[in-house]
């Protein structure tokens, strides 16, 4: 029997072909996974940026958003004094959240209003959070005590981002 060289591929040389696309495709899967978390990481840092750097704004211009809000700081018949403009941050289920508060006082009571709430994406979580709500004052847009939040993506040991507040209300992150 005669046999022509050339005709084809072997069985074995396949599966070296095969089993090499196979290494370089989990190996780009991995690596797509490890840029979809970086990038969903920072979105949820500069979302989080943009968020208190509304409120400072806020805090500073005096804004009132929630006028016709049940618990408004500008409703008819009271007597509400904006205090400032605040990010408070929610850990406990599941997803982590923060919500966008404006700041206000009468008669006695302080109201915080929410402007906005925004959800932290799946695989996103706060892993270090003020024990209380980042506070702008009005026209200084300064803050009582600074601030460190630490958001992480995914399990422990994920890759983390820190944004800082301090005292003067300037907003800072790594």
């Amino acid at each position: 029997m005669i046999r022509n060289k050339g005709a084809g591929f072997t069985l074995i040389e396949i599966l070296v072909v095969m089993a090499i696309i196979v290494i370089l495709a989990s190996g780009s899967y991995v690596g797509f996974i490890r840029f979809n978390k970086q990038q969903n990481l920072n979105i949820t840092r500069d979302t989080l940026l943009n968020t208190l750097n509304e409120a400072r704004s806020n805090a500073l211009s005096q804004v009132i958003s929630t006028t016709n809000a049940p618990d408004g700081c500008k409703q008819a018949g009271t007597s509400r004094t904006l205090d400032g403009h605040q990010v408070s941050i929610n850990t406990s289920g599941s997803p982590h959240y923060y919500l966008l508060q404006e700041v206000c006082s009468g008669g006695g009571n302080t109201f915080t209003p929410t402007v906005k709430r925004i959800d932290l994406p799946s695989g996103v979580v706060f892993t270090s959070v003020p024990s209380s709500p980042v506070r702008f004052l009005i026209f200084t847009g300064g803050v009582n005590s600074s601030a460190t939040i630490i958001i992480r993506s995914g399990g422990a040991g994920g890759p983390t981002r820190t944004v800082t507040v301090n005292t003067t209300g300037v907003i800072s992150s790594n």
